[in-house]
C-alpha cells in the first residue's frame, strides 16, 4: 500500500522543482567563495565531481550536467538537472569567474531536498577536498 502512495507523492513534488536557471537563483541557497586557482582549472575540478559524483534519480529522472566555459569572458557555467518524463528540473547552478589570479565561485542550490548543502559539496571541490561520493 505504502509504495502505490509514494508514486502520487514523487510525481507531485517533482513539479515544485525550479525548472529554468532564473527560477533557481531567485529561490535558492547561494553560496558564494573563492579559490586560488585558475578558472579553468576550478571549471574542470567542479565539472569532473560533478560528473563522477552527480548520478541517477528517482523513478524514470536522469540526470544530466550542462558544462559551458567561455574562454573569451574567463567565465564558466555548470547546471545539474534531472529530465523526468519531459520536465527538466535544475536543481544546481554554478557560476565560476576569473578574477585576476584568483577564481570566484557562486553556487545556486536547490532548497527542494537534500540539495540545499550541495553549494557545500562543490566548495570541496573546487577546493580539491574531495571526498567519497
Amino acid at each position: 500500500m505504502k509504495k502505490y502512495l509514494a508514486l502520487p507523492v514523487l510525481i507531485a513534488l517533482s513539479g515544485c522543482a525550479p525548472s529554468t536557471v532564473l527560477e533557481l537563483q531567485n529561490d535558492s541557497v547561494q553560496l558564494d567563495f573563492s579559490v586560488a586557482e585558475s578558472y579553468q582549472q576550478v571549471f574542470k575540478d567542479v565539472r569532473t565531481e560533478l560528473n563522477r559524483c552527480m548520478f541517477g534519480g528517482a523513478l524514470m529522472a536522469k540526470t544530466n550536467i550542462d558544462a559551458q566555459l567561455y574562454p573569451d569572458l574567463g567565465e564558466g557555467e555548470i547546471s545539474v538537472r534531472y529530465n523526468n518524463m519531459g520536465d527538466r528540473s535544475v536543481f544546481l547552478h554554478v557560476e565560476i569567474k576569473e578574477d585576476g589570479s584568483a577564481t570566484d565561485v557562486t553556487t545556486y542550490s536547490s532548497t527542494f531536498g537534500k540539495w540545499d548543502a550541495a553549494g557545500e559539496r562543490v566548495r570541496r571541490y573546487a577546493q580539491n577536498d574531495v571526498p567519497m561520493c
